[in-house]
């Protein structure tokens, strides 16, 4: 039973701009928690990149809200007569979504193309495919686009255009939505296991594990790098399920998570932000790994130096191992001091 068009455009509009509230406190909250800190280089990436990410998903807030507002008006006050004029675009509120959906899933992207760049030493065969993936469901996105624009078409207002819509688009949106699903999940994966790598990889050169309660604040980074980071793809993987498995024609729940999924996506970067601001985040990159090495930290690890390894807030623990690179900040430390 399909619900009344009121209904869809309440819920439609609420439920963005409840996570665009969200979103904003995020962003405030991240940029003062980042200007308290010391300025370093990794830094200004993310805060650029997450100014332009909430300049994209304000675009999106505000031109879903016009789009709702002009849905209310296009409503006749008496059933069966014409509506009467918006002075609203409906149409071309609903390509502009469109367009700007993927600049802030693209935007999202790139946050964590470099975060994984950064904490796996600035190796690019590491992001290759997640970038492959992307590129080729950027292709698929702006093919369907051209569909997209032939039909005047305004999401959750004309349920007759919508569904003729939604049936030609299915696959590649199906598409589009599962590409973009496995290139976030993917590079979740290799943040998440580049972090597991270091924190056993510690653990082995020092001996007897980690000092003190570091091995659970290794934990704790890893189940919110998954927690945040799997935002994105699950939300896609709901929407890409219930699209397909969605044969009674009622495409209500479709609509209101279309108008949620920008505001979705830009949360978990957004979230990122404040980890790193709050600096729970591991910011000093790889063990070295050479088997020479290894054996070297073993039998002199009496002799051998200790470095800082710097993880949650800037708590300091001395262990000793070769000079670390820096994650977030792609520089090198100085020479560490035991503490």
């Amino acid at each position: 039973m399909a619900s009344s068009p009121l209904l869809v455009l309440f819920f439609s509009g609420w439920s963005q701009i409840l996570l665009y509230g969200l979103n904003t406190v995020l962003f405030v909250t991240g940029i003062y928690l980042l200007g308290q800190r010391e300025r370093r280089e990794g830094t200004t990436f993310i805060v650029l990149s997450s100014v332009l990410l909430f300049a994209f998903a304000s675009i999106s807030a505000v031109v879903g809200t016009a789009s709702v507002v002009g849905g209310y008006l296009s409503i006749p006050l008496v059933p069966g007569t014409s509506p009467s004029a918006t002075g609203i675009n409906l149409s071309a509120c609903s390509i502009i979504q469109y367009v700007v959906l993927h600049l802030v899933d693209f935007t999202a992207f790139m946050i964590l193309v470099y975060r994984c760049f950064s904490i796996w030493g600035r190796n690019y065969l590491v992001i290759v495919i997640p970038v492959v993936i992307i590129l080729a469901e950027t292709g698929v996105y702006y093919y369907e686009l051209r569909h997209y624009i032939k039909i005047q078409f305004a999401s959750g207002l004309q349920q007759q255009t919508s569904s003729e819509v939604l049936k030609k688009s299915l696959a590649f949106t199906t598409a589009a939505l599962i590409l973009a699903a496995v290139a976030n999940a993917l590079l979740t994966l290799l943040i998440a296991g580049r972090i597991w790598w270091l924190k056993r990889r510690v653990q082995h050169l020092t001996g007897n594990g980690i000092i003190g309660n570091l091995p659970q604040k290794y934990d704790s980074i890893i189940a919110i790098t998954m927690e945040s980071g799997m935002i994105i793809p699950i939300f896609l993987i709901i929407y890409t399920v219930y699209s397909i498995r969605n044969t009674s024609g009622d495409h209500d729940a479709l609509v209101i998570m279309a108008f949620m999924l920008p505001q979705v996506i830009a949360f978990a970067p957004l979230l990122i932000m404040v980890r790193v601001g709050l600096g729970l985040t591991v910011e000093r990159d790889h063990v070295k790994t050479s088997s020479s090495y290894a054996t070297r930290s073993t039998t002199n690890q009496s002799r051998s130096q200790p470095h800082l390894l710097n993880i949650s807030r800037d708590i300091r623990v001395s262990v000793s191992m070769g000079q670390p690179d820096d994650v977030e900040l792609d520089t090198v430390p100085s020479k560490g001091r035991a503490f």
